[in-house]
């Protein structure tokens, strides 16, 4: 009687306990097939969806399961180093430099979010570290190349001025040049703060205007009489 007591109280524990086996086991094959799902988008270079997927797995594995840990790890370091490479690799083909700023901004912003998120590990502290070494130069280089960039830009604005000064009968005022000064600089894929109006002196028949230049150039003159107007610097 004592025997078959235990077997019949076993019997009745296992069958309590299956359920919750299962849903354990259908959890773990959930989060399996949302990692993987994600690793896909991944190396599809479709990032954002990819981010919510490795959120997503990490959410139903629970914390401290496999499948959580390695999509957490993709998060903080898998998935933006593999971004970052992608944009390095279209950086290498870009033409104009708009684009390049722009791959140049989002990649400093992964490497930076890596560092934060890898302090535990030094190893990756250090190759990230060394990524950013080769990203300064490229940053230099880049700003090397705003030269010609500045040069058309500066010719379009001289253009432009001459236009208002030939519709309105006078010379531009200083709100005039600050946005035409803005236009170019959108125009050209150069920062909004490259070139900022330092003085102004108008008078009836003339006007004289100074940009500095934020990267240290030299300063950009531009002057307006009765020849016309003209842009003196920047390459011109």
């Amino acid at each position: 009687m004592l025997l078959r007591g235990l077997l019949f109280a076993g019997a009745i524990l296992g069958c309590t306990m299956h359920p919750l086996a299962g849903a354990d086991d259908t959890a773990t094959d959930d989060a399996q097939a949302a990692y993987q799902q994600a690793q896909a988008l991944k190396r599809g270079n479709r990032f954002n969806e990819a981010r919510l997927g490795f959120q997503e797995a990490t959410t139903l594995a629970g914390p401290g399961s496999k499948w959580s840990t390695l999509a957490a790890d993709e998060l903080r370091y898998g998935l933006p180093l593999h971004e970052s490479n992608v944009l390095l690799a279209q950086l290498a083909r870009a033409a104009d430099h708009p684009t390049r700023s722009r791959l140049l901004t989002r990649v400093e912003a992964l490497y930076q979010e890596m560092l934060e998120s890898n302090t535990d590990n030094p190893g990756r502290i250090a190759e990230i570290e060394r990524k950013r070494d080769q990203l300064a130069l490229l940053r230099q280089s880049a700003r090397g190349n705003e030269h010609p960039s500045l040069t058309d830009g500066l010719d379009r604005l001289r253009s432009r001025l001459d236009q208002l000064y030939a519709r309105q009968g006078r010379f531009p005022d200083r709100r005039q040049i600050e946005t035409e000064v803005a236009n170019m600089l959108r125009e050209a894929g150069l920062a909004p703060n490259r070139l900022t109006l330092f003085d102004f002196y108008p008078s009836s028949t003339s006007f004289f205007a100074t940009l500095r230049d934020s990267q240290g150039g030299a300063d950009v003159k531009i002057k307006g009489d009765g020849g016309g107007i003209r842009i003196e610097g920047g390459g011109l």
